[in-house]
């Protein structure tokens, strides 16, 4: 009898080792298999962030999308300037990105932000550096 329940205890233990390793073989390959991103996925992430943030008065957001160069656009002291409307809907823009153009460390873009029919072009520049992608001209 005791030598059934070692062979038991023996197998049962076998079978999680086994488990464990098979559950870390997958999970090391679910995370180093993810594609990284592209040039054009960075810039349209950055672009659109930037966008969102000045459709919802972050100032601050907006500004650490600013190459470093630039300097803060925002200092951290004082308080983000209110937009003319309390209104949410008439102050949150959609953003829409119609065109990525890159070249080499540039790239540029074509955007604007929509209110309701209202349409503000906001093409932007931006360029490449250690970290990603950051915008250099707005306008």
């Amino acid at each position: 009898m005791d030598r059934h329940r070692r062979l038991a205890a023996i197998g049962i233990v076998v079978v999680c080792v086994v488990a464990v390793i098979v559950g870390g073989v997958f999970a090391y390959r679910a995370v180093s298999s993810a594609d990284p991103k592209t040039d054009t996925e960075l810039v349209d992430e950055q672009a659109r962030g930037y966008l969102d943030d000045i459709s919802h008065a972050d100032l601050r957001g907006a500004s650490t999308r600013m190459c470093q160069a630039l300097g803060s656009v925002v200092s951290g002291t004082g308080d983000v300037p209110d937009l003319p409307s309390s209104d949410s809907s008439v102050r949150d823009g959609e953003t829409v990105v119609d065109d990525i153009s890159i070249t080499g460390d540039t790239a540029t873009v074509d955007a604007s932000l929509r209110y309701g029919s209202t349409s503000v072009p906001t093409p932007m520049t931006l360029r490449r550096e250690s970290d990603g992608w950051c915008i250099t001209d707005v306008g």
